[in-house]
Parts: C-alpha cells; structure tokens; sequence
C-alpha cells in the first residue's frame, strides 16, 4: 500500500512539474528570476496529503526498531542514525520535487541516538561527515574519497558547499555564517563549468539568511 502511495505522490509532482514548464515554456532561471505563482495548478495540500502518509510510514518502521532494540537489551549501546537523502519542496517558491539547492532539498532532516559511551552531535550537522564519524567510532580509517570530517573534531565555522550539474544548468549554493549563496553557471553538462565560464561568472546570484529561510521567509538579502 505505502509503495502504491510513494509511487501516487512521485506521479502527482512529476505531472504538476511537467505541466507547469510545458504551458508555460517557465524554465529554472525563469522560475528564480520571476517566482510564478502556481498554486491555482496545483493542488499542494493533496501532494502534502500523501508525502505524510510516506513519513507515517517511515515512523512506524522506527518505532519497530527501536522496540526491537530494547527487548534485546541493544538500545542504550547503539547508535542510531536516520537522515534523508533529500528532502522535499512543495512549490513554495516556483519548485516541486528536489530539482534546486534551497534549503527544503538540501538540509533533510536527520535523527540522531547517541550510544551510552557518548557521541558529541554538532549544532549543524553535514551530511558528508557521516562516513568519516562512523569510521572513526569503529576505530576504521577514513576512505579517501570522503571530504568530510568527523563529528568528534571541531568543525564549527566551516563553509557548507552543495552543487548541482544540470543539463540546462549548473549550481552551487556556499552557506557561512548563516547566509547562504546560490550561484548558477551555465551547464558544461556532464562536467562542471570551464574556468572561463567561472571568470565570466554566474548568470543568477542569490543570497539568503538560513535563519529566516526556516522560518518561512524567502526574501534575498541584498
């Protein structure tokens, strides 16, 4: 049945994604540079319907597990962790799906249970420290491909860097101190823009405050 309902939520967005671009020839940039309104096309709170019942799902499973755990005494010893891969936009600003580096896509919520012997979880938790945190807790060395660093190490203050290589397109959002930027390149699809399409520099520059963007405040700081 979840699968059915999984398959029925990705089904929706994609036609409303679909329709919207094709009626209206609204391209990304477009999107970012006029923010159409396209509510009255689509009905969010029914995809919202459906995307809960996925989440409700995902609880229950949870909650199995974790009840598992206890009834074989591995609960306080193990640690837990579930993050999603992405998370989900539901138009708020022109976008559905997970096709931007807006916040709603790129910062996925993420659980965290500490085993008994401790384990120190930034305020601010990257995604591409998982592996080397997990490495390090299994006295395991860190695979040379992972860019991130441990959760035991103090990485406060470090930039975090998202990007996205698009045909049409190519983004990346930088985020310091709590202002995030988005800068969009022309694509050099599959590779990243040459450096002379860097120098030209990028043809969309979006910035915002992380803060206000949670709460639900979209304006660009200037």
């Amino acid at each position: 049945h979840m699968d059915a309902v999984n398959q029925q939520t990705v089904a929706e967005f994609r036609e409303c994604e679909s329709v919207r671009r094709d009626s209206d020839g609204i391209g990304y940039i477009d999107v970012v540079r006029n923010r159409p309104d396209v509510s009255a096309d689509v009905d969010v709170e029914h995809i919202k319907s459906l995307y809960a019942d996925s989440i409700r799902h995902i609880s229950d499973q949870l909650v199995r597990l974790v009840e598992a755990l206890k009834r074989h005494g591995m609960y306080d010893e193990t640690l837990l962790m579930m993050f999603g891969d992405h998370g989900e936009e539901f138009f708020e600003r022109g976008f559905g799906l997970h096709g931007t580096l807006y916040d709603a896509v790129a910062r996925p919520g993420m659980i965290v249970k500490p085993p008994s012997n401790g384990l120190n979880v930034p305020d601010n938790p990257d995604f591409i420290d998982i592996l080397p945190t997990l490495a390090q807790l299994v006295d395991s060395s860190t695979p040379e491909q992972a860019v991130g660093r441990p959760w035991q190490e103090d990485s406060e203050g470090r930039p975090r860097i998202a990007e996205q290589i698009w045909e049409d397109y190519y983004c990346i959002s930088v985020e310091i101190d709590s202002i995030k930027g988005i800068f969009t390149y022309e694509s050099n699809c599959p590779d990243r823009p040459t450096a002379e399409m860097m120098t030209d520099g990028p043809i969309e520059t979006e910035y915002y405050d992380v803060s206000a963007v949670q709460s639900g405040d979209f304006t660009q700081v200037k």
